[in-house]
């Protein structure tokens, strides 16, 4: 510990690039944890001298520990949820999770979560029912404790826990996804109604049941890149800059009644 550098959210040795990365002063004096980033620092020599004025000040009992009492549900309000807002489309799911957590951990600050406490919830809420009466399923908690994972490891991150608790949490067994198919009859009567003023939506039912591509997708194609004659159609991959080939059964008639 002491004075580090990082960048490109890696540690580095000794100076690294010049000009570029944040100075980090972590050190432990008198109960305090102190990891703090000092974007003002050009140099070593000048966070270590940040380094010295906070040891000054806890020596002196001065210095704020604030940020070490940093409320739960303030953290998750303040840095957690506008965090998701800008990094995810699935931000308001995220914060949906993050609203039983806030009741649970009511006026608790960061430091005093443990684990135990976090089995607690776990298996409290295991143990309520949804507001349509159902028992709640493993996975649903287990979605709200990766909700509580990534918040404690942004509160590392920030310098305001020494660890992240989850580590030492285990998720809970899920049952195995349920595989669910359209049944031959099923599909007839799914066709028998896709006629008329929803005969638009025939293609994109087509496609959803030859190839199992998400909504997403599927509503991302254009028509250049579906062929029902050869059975293919050519699926963007934008987080990579590239695409696939989907392969479905050749010669589709989209006017044909399933047979």
């Amino acid at each position: 510990m002491a004075v580090w550098k990082r960048y490109n959210g890696k540690r580095v040795k000794g100076e690294g690039p010049k000009g570029k990365g944040t100075w980090i002063v972590e050190f432990r004096l008198r109960g305090h944890y102190i990891k703090e980033a000092i974007p003002e620092a050009r140099t070593k020599q000048e966070a270590e001298q940040v380094q010295t004025k906070i040891k000054r000040d806890i020596f002196d009992d001065k210095y704020n520990r604030a940020a070490g009492n940093k409320d739960f549900a303030e953290f998750v309000d303040e840095v957690f949820v506008p965090w998701a807002k800008a990094s995810k489309r699935s931000w308001q799911d995220d914060e949906e999770r993050s609203r039983p957590l806030k009741a649970f951990f009511k006026a608790m600050r960061l430091r005093d979560i443990t684990p135990m406490l976090i089995e607690k919830y776990k298996q409290q809420r295991l143990n309520t029912t949804t507001l349509h009466k159902r028992k709640r399923s493993p996975a649903t908690v287990n979605r709200e404790l990766q909700v509580l994972s990534k918040v404690f490891s942004m509160a590392y991150d920030n310098g305001l826990v020494e660890t992240n608790p989850m580590r030492r949490v285990h998720k809970l067994r899920e049952a195995p996804a349920r595989e669910r198919y359209l049944t031959d009859e099923e599909e007839k009567r799914l066709f028998a109604i896709l006629v008329g003023r929803r005969a638009h939506l025939r293609p994109i039912v087509v496609v959803a049941l030859q190839t199992g591509m998400r909504q997403g997708e599927i509503l991302g194609l254009k028509w250049e890149n579906v062929d029902f004659e050869q059975g293919t159609a050519l699926r963007s991959r934008p987080w990579c800059s590239g695409i696939d080939v989907v392969k479905m059964w050749s010669g589709i008639c989209l006017s044909c009644p399933p047979t």
